[in-house]
């Protein structure tokens, strides 16, 4: 049974804030926007005074407010994503290292008693709830590791109780009991 370390627990919640930078396809289309705002604006000048010209100035300043609205959304997508980012980091960087390793031993203590994966994976779970060691995040830190240790072993959770492992914490026995009994499955192949 493979079970993450201390700096492969460290390594995965800084990956965790690495999440797909979703600002560069946004900056395109807004570029994009602004090209088709010239275009219509090239439209219009080229028009003669009348009804069309007016209908399309009209047109022109709904579309040119709708773009900077894009432009503000954008820049809040921005920030979210480098928070995120550098929430992870300080979660790194101000981790409580002897916690971690509580948790871990606690699951390596687990794994040598059993077998069975789905009780070292709460075990894990339950030791990086009670233990917090990191500065913010720990529920949803502890699922991503205890995913990673299913994962490192060919197996995953049935969707159904990865639901519920939203809301979990340390006195959750009951979603804990069923993570053993009955949570996992075999992890499929991505390759096929």
């Amino acid at each position: 049974m493979l079970l993450p370390n201390r700096s492969e627990v460290l390594a995965i919640v800084g990956a965790w804030g690495d999440g797909e930078d979703p600002v560069p396809e946004r900056r395109r289309s807004y570029n994009e926007q602004l090209d088709e705002l010239s275009a219509m604006r090239r439209r219009v000048v080229a028009l003669p005074d009348g009804s069309e010209k007016e209908r399309l100035l009209v047109e022109l300043t709904r579309r040119q407010a709708r773009v900077e609205a894009f432009r503000t959304e954008t820049t809040l997508v921005e920030a979210r994503h480098i928070l995120a980012e550098a929430k992870a980091a300080a979660n790194v960087a101000q981790a409580d290292l002897e916690a971690i390793e509580a948790a871990l031993g606690e699951a390596r203590a687990e794994a040598e008693r059993s077998d069975d994966l789905a009780e070292v994976a709460a075990t894990l779970l339950r030791g990086l709830l009670r233990h917090r060691p990191f500065p913010s995040d720990n529920r949803e830190i502890a699922v991503v590791v205890m995913l990673h240790l299913l994962a490192w072993n060919g197996r995953d959770l049935d969707p159904g109780l990865e639901e519920r492992l939203e809301s979990i914490d340390e006195h959750a026995p009951r979603d804990l009991a069923e993570l053993r009994r009955v949570g996992l499955r075999e992890r499929p192949d991505p390759s096929t």
